[in-house]
């Protein structure tokens, strides 16, 4: 099979390039930012996706139902994007899978899990209208108290026409359904804020200092990232585009979380925590020592988004300092990445060496978002560990659990290489 990153020449780094699927006359077109391709023999993968959704029958240019909630705001133009609500059109799926922390639930632990994530996604339609990040539009205080609410809002939403099929994959943000241009835009049910949110917003708090506040409530960072990306959260709040905020949001409680892990105890033992799940194998190494990370990821050259030939392993760290300049090489997997490791080393109340190894195979046909590094991580460190008395023994393990040669992750490490190489063989 061919692979889409060579037939649609994307980069043959590991980050997926953001696509979008639509109708064209004579069957289905793939869109990215600058180029449009159509499906045919080639990706056989795409064509097992849309087979599955049926999406257009329940499109017209009135559409009542909740929203999950959610919003979406656009990056493409900035300062001057597209941002608008999303509504559930789903009528029979399993709307709980539109929220990440229920991916693992004991519901819907099984190998159908994926292809309903994707199918859920794909019936969230969305309304969209032209703002100004800076300058509230006609309909952004709508989007705030939908995308506030902690509970489902019902909303009635009227195009300019109704959406055509279309479906949007990122590297980034989860899958969206399609699209149209807002006419009007009414809430039908009285959304549930919290308090602290309309608190904060009279406060005008820093951001960092209004994050740190909503932790304290028991908000998670799914709350904040919405919050943060229809302007509700900052000293001079304004919209953020949804891929940016959720980064920012795993970046900024993930330093939080650290200024906290650096005070505890060390680590003084060797676990290996297992997960896979939705064509990604996690592998993450805890060992003694004071904080540091780093994060792997491997994409199989087989896989769709690889490339024929050979994929390099991708690769981030940082110290016990921590960063301050982006990883560009990983992007937002590697945020999701460490928050997930991070709250788990607050949980066991240790500080340690932490090693997460991910390498992505064919069963992986589109993305989900970093959210699936996230949740796949928390699944992980929330699985029994496999305990061992030295890193020999652990390596040695490892070696079973891995597709690639483990050499490849050992000679680029800096926490594990910190070891002599005797120590692992």
């Amino acid at each position: 099979m061919t692979s889409l990153n060579s037939s649609l020449r994307f980069p043959t780094t590991s980050i997926f390039k953001d696509i979008t699927v639509e109708k064209s006359s004579d069957g289905f077109v793939i869109k990215t930012k600058n180029e449009q391709f159509k499906i045919n023999e080639f990706n056989p993968i795409l064509a097992k996706v849309l087979s599955r959704l049926q999406i257009e029958h329940k499109l017209s240019n009135s559409i009542f139902g909740p929203t999950p909630p959610s919003a979406f705001v656009g990056e493409y133009g900035y300062p001057n994007v597209l941002a608008g609500p999303m509504v559930d059109v789903s009528q029979d799926t399993n709307p709980s899978l539109n929220e990440p922390s229920n991916w693992f639930s004991s519901n819907n632990q099984n190998e159908q899990t994926y292809w309903k994530i994707i199918e859920s996604r794909s019936n969230l339609v969305r309304g969209k209208y032209s703002v100004n990040v800076k300058n509230p539009g006609k309909f952004t205080e709508q989007i705030q108290e939908s995308a506030a609410s902690v509970k489902p809002v019902d909303l009635e939403i009227d195009f300019l026409k109704a959406p055509k099929f279309s479906i949007y994959f990122s590297s980034v943000a989860l899958p969206n359904g399609p699209s149209g241009t807002l006419n009007e835009f009414r809430i039908s049910s009285n959304p549930s804020i919290p308090r602290i949110v309309d608190e904060l917003k009279e406060d005008k708090l820093l951001t960092n200092q209004a994050v740190s506040l909503m932790l304290e409530k028991g908000h998670d960072v799914y709350y904040i990232q919405k919050l943060l990306s229809v302007g509700m959260l900052g000293k001079s709040p304004k919209m953020v585009p949804t891929k940016w905020s959720i980064t920012a949001s795993d970046d900024i409680v993930g330093k939080l979380l650290l200024k906290q892990v650096r005070l505890l105890d060390e680590f003084n033992e060797f676990y290996l925590y297992s997960n896979y799940a939705f064509g990604n194998n996690f592998q993450i190494i805890l060992t003694p020592g004071s904080f540091e990370f780093e994060q792997f990821e491997a994409w199989d050259k087989n896989t769709p988004w690889g490339n024929e030939k050979s994929v390099p392993i991708e690769y981030d760290y940082e110290g016990f300092t921590g960063r301050t300049k982006y990883s560009t090489s990983e992007g937002g997997g590697y945020y999701a990445g460490r928050l997930s490791c991070l709250k788990h080393l607050l949980r066991i109340n240790k500080q340690a060496k932490v090693t997460i190894i991910r390498e992505i195979n064919s069963d992986y046909l589109v993305s989900l978002g970093v959210a699936q590094v996230r949740e796949n991580v928390a699944q992980a460190l929330n699985s029994k560990p496999i305990k061992f008395s030295n890193s020999s023994d652990l390596f040695s393990h490892l070696s079973s659990k891995l597709s690639r040669n483990p050499n490849e992750y050992l000679f680029k490490s800096r926490i594990l290489s910190q070891k002599r190489l005797s120590n692992w063989f």
